[in-house]
């Protein structure tokens, strides 16, 4: 997925995002937020989400292993999106 493609647009921010969290991997989630978060024009981005603009960055670009959920969350409401929860398949016990 380009760049390009998530800039400003939901949709595709979701899909991207929704493929990669169903990996369950939270190195790739972190570094396929960093690539949603670098794709828009992050100084706006700051000012929806009441975060600085370098603490966005500090937050979501590996500094930081396992971001707050809250943060998290207030970047997703930035980017007009925001987290789905559904059930894994079901598994023998």
């Amino acid at each position: 997925m380009s760049n390009d493609n998530l800039r400003d647009n939901p949709q595709a921010i979701s899909e991207y995002l929704t493929e990669i969290f169903e990996q369950n991997d939270i190195d790739g989630i972190l570094k396929a937020i960093t690539i949603v978060m670098r794709a828009q024009n992050v100084k706006a981005l700051a000012e929806s989400t009441g975060m600085r603009r370098d603490g966005l960055y500090k937050t979501f670009s590996g500094s930081k292993k396992d971001p707050q959920l809250s943060r998290v969350l207030n970047l997703f409401e930035g980017l007009d999106v925001r987290i789905v929860v559904k059930p894994l398949p079901p598994t023998a016990r």
